[in-house]
C-alpha cells in the first residue's frame, strides 16, 4: 500500500471503521491491505508464520495467518486478574506463550481471525483494551517502574492513565466492531487528531529527574518529574526522540530528544496535547519513513518546536534545566517498596513468558498469580516485576519459582540481565534477520568470551534487533546487533550505561559465523586498554573512530 493511500485511508475510513466488520466475518483467513492498515489502531498485526511461507506458497496454499493483539497498560501496572486474564486468552486463543514489549504492555501471538473478537472481548472484561496500542496515534504510555510506593511515583502513574485517556481516540468503532455497542449515527469528530488522526507512530514516556531505566531520550515526548522531596513542583518536556530507520537511506535515523522547557504541573496535559497536536499538523505525510515528531525537532529546531507548542497550547514554557546524569535501573531482585511490601524483578529472557521442558516461568507467574493477593508490572526492558508482596510471601514466591526452574536474578551473569531482542522472526513482517530466537546463544557465546578475558562480571547493555527499526532501542545500548540481511548484523557500540548517547557502527554487516573471533578480539582490546571503572560505551567512544 502507498504511502499517500494510508492517509486517504484514515480520512475516508468513517472514524476507523472501515470494511472491518465485512472482512473479520467473510471466513478467509487474512484480511486486504486497506483492513491490516486500520486494524493497527484498534490494537493488532495481521501476520504470518514465515517459517512456512516458503513451502505452503510451493504447495499454492495461502500462508499461514494469524493476529499478534496487544494489550494497552499505562505504566505496565496490572492486577493479578488481569495478569490471569492474559495467561488465559493466550492458552485459548493464541499460540500459549505471552511476549512483554518495550512499551509495557502485553503482546499475545498466533490468533486465528475468527477469534480477535473473542480475545478483545476478554481483554475488555478484564477492564484493560488494545485500543490505539499500534497505529498513527499515541500508544501505550510508558512510566519508571521504580517500585517505591510513594507520592511521586503514584501521581507519575496517574499521569499516564490522564494522558493515554485524554489521547485515546474518541470514534466509537473500537467499541460497535468488538464490543457490541449500538452504531451511533454520524460521524464524531476527533477533537486532537482531526479524521486522518497522527503522520505516524507517537510514543510518551514518563520519569523522574535521573532515572533512565525507560531510556526517556528516545520517546516522541519526554515528561521529566522535577521534585522537591514527595512534592513534583515541575516537569521538564522533551521532544523529537525516536529510534528508527531505513538501511542505505541517509534521510532517516535515530534521535534523542531535545529539551523544550518546563512547565507546572497543572499545565503538562495542556502541553502534551498542543506537541501532539504540532505533529499533527507539521508532520511529513508524504513520506512515512520521515513522518515521526524527530524530523520535525530535526528539520525546524528545538526553538521553532517550543514556540509552535506555545501558540497552540495558549502558554507559555519555562526555560528547561541543566538535570542530574541520568542512570538506567532494571530494579531487578527484592525492592522493598516503602510501605511494608516488596516487589521482585524477574528478568524475562527477551520479554518472552513461556514454557519449555525444566523451565516453566509460565506455569510459574500463574501459580503465583492463583495463590498470592499480588501485583505486577511489566517495564520497558520487557522484564517483569512482581509486586506487593509481604515478607511472609517472599520465601513462598522464591520456592514456586525454583520448583519450576526459573532463577533469581542474582544468579544471572550481568551480561545477560543486560540484554533485550525483539520478536522478529517467523511472526514480524518486517524482520530481515533474527533476534529473539538466537539472541540467547549469542548472549551465551559472549559471555563466554567475556570470561575469558576477566570481564564476566561487567555488565553491558546488550541488545537485538531483526531489522533497523528499533523496536528493542539498539541504538542507545552499548552493544548491539541490528538485522541487515539473512545472518548478517549491523554491530553498533558505544551507547552510555546512562542511555543517553547514541551508538556509532563498528562493523557494516557481520555474519554470525563470525561473531566469534570478532568480539574476542574486540573484548580483549577492551580489557587490555580499560581504565578504570570505564564503561564499554566509554571506552568505545575513547577509542574515536572505527
Amino acid at each position: 500500500m502507498s504511502k499517500v493511500n494510508v492517509e486517504e485511508l484514515k480520512r475516508s475510513s468513517n472514524g476507523l471503521r472501515g470494511n472491518i466488520v465485512d472482512e473479520m466475518t467473510n471466513g478467509v483467513p487474512n484480511v486486504t491491505d486497506e483492513t491490516y492498515q486500520l486494524l493497527k489502531f484498534h490494537g493488532m498485526y495481521q501476520q504470518d508464520d514465515r517459517d512456512l511461507r516458503r513451502d505452503l506458497k510451493q504447495k499454492g496454499e495461502l500462508p499461514a495467518y494469524s493476529f499478534m493483539l496487544r494489550s494497552r497498560i499505562p505504566g505496565g501496572v496490572i492486577t493479578r486478574e488481569q495478569y490471569l486474564a492474559h495467561d488465559d486468552i493466550a492458552d485459548r486463543f493464541g499460540n500459549g506463550t505471552l511476549r512483554l514489549t518495550t512499551r509495557e504492555a502485553f503482546q499475545v501471538h498466533g490468533v486465528l481471525k475468527g477469534d480477535v473478537k473473542p480475545v478483545i472481548q476478554a481483554i475488555n472484561h478484564a477492564l484493560l483494551s488494545t485500543i490505539s496500542a499500534c497505529g498513527d496515534v499515541n500508544r501505550n504510555v510508558v512510566v519508571t517502574p521504580d517500585p517505591a510506593d510513594n507520592p511521586v511515583n503514584r501521581e507519575l502513574q496517574a499521569l499516564a492513565i490522564r494522558i493515554a485517556n485524554h489521547l485515546t481516540p474518541k470514534s466509537r468503532a473500537y467499541h460497535e466492531i468488538w464490543l457490541d455497542e449500538e452504531p451511533q449515527s454520524g460521524e464524531l469528530e476527533e477533537p486532537i487528531y482531526g479524521k486522518t488522526y497522527l503522520p505516524r507512530k507517537f510514543k510518551i514516556g514518563i520519569t523522574r529527574t535521573g532515572d533512565n531505566s525507560i531510556d526517556i531520550l528516545t520517546h516522541d515526548i519526554g515528561i521529566v518529574a522535577i521534585t522537591n522531596g514527595d512534592t513534583i513542583t515541575d516537569y521538564q518536556l522533551y521532544a523529537g526522540g525516536g529510534l528508527g530507520k531505513t538501511h542505505n537511506n541517509e534521510d532517516t535515523f535515530p534521535r534523542l530528544a531535545d529539551p523544550v522547557g518546563r512547565v507546572s504541573p497543572d499545565l503538562v496535559l495542556k502541553a502534551v496535547e498542543a506537541m501532539v497536536m504540532v505533529q499533527r499538523d507539521h508532520g511529513n505525510r508524504e513520506n512515512r519513513k520521515l513522518s515521526r515528531l524527530k524530523y520535525v525537532l530535526h528539520n525546524k529546531g528545538v526553538d521553532w518546536f517550543r514556540s509552535q507548542t506555545e501558540k497552540t497550547g495558549g502558554f507559555l514554557f519555562r526555560n528547561a534545566v541543566t538535570l542530574p546524569p541520568w542512570q538506567f535501573r532494571s530494579w531487578f531482585g527484592w525492592t522493598p517498596q516503602g510501605n511494608g511490601l516488596f516487589t521482585l524483578g524477574l528478568f524475562v529472557e527477551n520479554g518472552r513468558i513461556h514454557d519449555s521442558g525444566d523451565f516453566r516461568l509460565k506455569t510459574a507467574l500463574k501459580t503465583i498469580a492463583t495463590t498470592l493477593s499480588c501485583s505486577f508490572r511489566i517495564t520497558a526492558t520487557q522484564d517483569l516485576q512482581i509486586r506487593d508482596v509481604t515478607p511472609a510471601q517472599q520465601k513462598v514466591v522464591e520456592v514456586i519459582l525454583a520448583d519450576h526452574g526459573i532463577r533469581l536474578p542474582d544468579t544471572i551473569a550481568p551480561l545477560r540481565l543486560q540484554s533485550m531482542a525483539c520478536p522478529a522472526l517467523p511472526t514480524c513482517g518486517l524482520a530481515i534477520s533474527e533476534a529473539e530466537r538466537v539472541f540467547p546463544d549469542i548472549i551465551t557465546e559472549l559471555e563466554g568470551i567475556a570470561k575469558q578475558v576477566g570481564l564476566e562480571s561487567l555488565p553491558v547493555v546488550t541488545r537485538m534487533t531483526g531489522c533497523p527499526n528499533g523496536c528493542a532501542r539498539p541504538y542507545t545500548a552499548e552493544l548491539a546487533f541490528v538485522g541487515r540481511s539473512g545472518t548478517k548484523y549491523e554491530i553498533h557500540a558505544g551507547g552510555s550505561p546512562g542511555g543517553d548517547r547514541l551508538t556509532t557502527v563498528i562493523h557494516p554487516g557481520l555474519d554470525q559465523s563470525l561473531f566469534k573471533p570478532f568480539f574476542t578480539e574486540l573484548f580483549t582490546r577492551f580489557a587490555d586498554n580499560r581504565q578504570a571503572g570505564e564503561s564499554f560505551g566509554d571506552w568505545v567512544v575513547r577509542q574515536g573512530e572505527w
